[in-house]
């Protein structure tokens, strides 16, 4: 008999179909004792990484942030819309000076 024949022949797909009954014949055995412990225990758990709960913190800081500076937003365009903002020229002249001094482009 050659080896191409062993492949082509029916007992081999018998012993085939054989092998993956029983894998799936363990493997719902498995899922079923799996199911078995967590009844017994009656609750799922899960467990978050320091990681995740870091990066929750700083989504939920920049939301905030992000909410702040949209009600400021929102205040300046009202005070401007109502001729209610008044430009600090000082402030404005001071912050030029500080910028060029920083630069070096004063010269």
């Amino acid at each position: 008999m050659k080896i191409s024949d062993i492949f082509r022949s029916s007992s081999f797909e018998r012993t085939e179909r054989a092998d993956e009954s029983q894998v799936t014949r363990r493997s719902s055995e498995q899922n079923s004792a799996e199911r078995g412990i967590r009844r017994s225990f009656g609750e799922d758990t899960v467990t978050i990484s320091p990681m995740s709960r870091q990066l929750a913190q700083i989504s939920r800081v920049m939301s905030e942030d992000e909410t702040k500076s949209a009600q400021k937003v929102g205040e300046l365009k009202d005070k401007i819309a109502n001729g209610e903002y008044k430009v600090n020229s000082d402030l404005i002249a001071n912050s030029f000076v500080n910028y060029l001094r920083e630069t070096g482009e004063d010269q």
